[in-house]
């Protein structure tokens, strides 16, 4: 079930397919996908990944102390 999630990603997406594994796990899961930052290929579907709960690290601000 998961690797039929995970080719629906794929063609819903583009983006490689590992990003979609992760993205698939975190659903399962009930969890948050976090990727380090966007990447070139994420820019067209951004949206989509952030209506799938995606969090980029890189826009996450750091409180310095």
């Amino acid at each position: 079930m998961l690797a039929l999630k995970i080719g629906e990603l794929k063609k819903k997406l583009g983006i490689a397919l590992t990003d979609c594994s992760i993205v698939a796990y975190a659903l399962e899961l009930k969890g948050t996908a976090l990727f380090r930052k966007v990447e070139r290929e994420m820019k067209p579907t951004i949206k989509n990944l952030r209506d799938l709960g995606v969090l980029f690290l890189s826009e996450i601000p750091l409180e310095t102390p």
